[in-house]
């Protein structure tokens, strides 16, 4: 790709990035019904799930306070969703599913 069209879609990208987070959802919520059925499939849904969190955080990044509440939702949900994973316990992932929708909920 050429300097000059990606450095205008950073741009794009600065100044719309709840634009990108619903992007990344909405791609999520495409993307489950064909993953949802094997192991693997779960893990790369939680790999996109994880990037989007990541993606949630940057959205939020606007003032100091912003991003410290953000990290305190985003990290346990990331601990809770390894944990449940490896555990194979579903009350972990229960919860790091809500810790991610409180993390949405308050980026949104």
């Amino acid at each position: 790709m050429p300097v000059a069209v990606t450095t205008r879609w950073l741009a794009i990208a600065r100044r719309h990035p709840s634009a990108w987070l619903l992007a990344a959802q909405l791609l999520a919520v495409v993307l489950y019904p064909a993953l949802d059925d094997t192991a693997g499939g779960r893990a790369a849904l939680g790999m996109f799930g994880m990037a989007v969190l990541g993606l949630a955080l940057w959205v939020v990044q606007r003032s100091p306070l912003g991003s410290w509440l953000a990290l305190l939702l985003a990290i346990p949900a990331v601990v809770f969703s390894l944990a449940g994973a490896l555990l194979e316990r579903s009350a972990l992932v229960t919860t790091a599913q809500l810790l991610e929708s409180l993390l949405y909920f308050y980026t949104a």
